[in-house]
C-alpha cells in the first residue's frame, strides 16, 4: 500500500468516527428532553425545588 493510500484511509476512518460522534450527540439531543434544557428552565427548576424544600421544612 502506498503512502498516499494510507493517508486517505486514515482520513476516511477519522471522518467516520467524528461523524458517528456527531450523529449520536444529535440523536441524544433530539430524543432526551432533559438534555435540551435551557439555562432559564434550569434556573426555574432550581427555584421550584427550593420552594418545595422550604414548604417541607415548615
Amino acid at each position: 500500500m502506498s503512502e498516499g493510500g494510507l493517508v486517505v484511509g486514515q482520513v476516511i476512518m477519522l471522518s467516520t468516527l467524528f461523524g458517528l460522534i456527531v450523529l449520536i450527540f444529535g440523536l441524544v439531543l433530539y430524543f432526551d428532553p432533559e438534555s435540551r434544557r435551557s439555562a432559564s428552565a434550569e434556573h426555574s427548576r432550581a427555584e421550584h425545588a427550593r420552594s418545595v424544600g422550604e414548604e417541607l421544612h415548615r
